[in-house]
């Protein structure tokens, strides 16, 4: 129902630059009131439900897939070629 309000109310905007063409004048407040109310509704919708908790905890990185770095510090004694 808004769509076929919001395209009356066009003929309102065509009305202005093409003399004589046909305008229904309470397409502009009909439509204007209905998109009012609608995002009205949907805000009290928005506002009023309930927040989603997840059910299973995330899982947690695996240290395998993630290694250190090894330091780097000086050369462990020992053999040397």
């Amino acid at each position: 129902m808004p769509g076929v309000l919001y395209l009356l109310n066009q003929r309102d905007v065509l009305g202005s630059a093409i003399p004589g063409f046909p305008v229904w004048d309470l397409a502009g407040l009909l439509g204007s009131t209905d998109w009012g109310l609608w995002v009205a509704a949907l805000g009290v919708t928005v506002l009023l439900r309930r927040v989603r908790v997840p059910h299973a905890p995330l899982p947690t990185p695996d240290a395998n897939l993630y290694p250190s770095t090894p330091a780097v510090g000086p050369p462990a004694a020992g053999l040397r070629s």
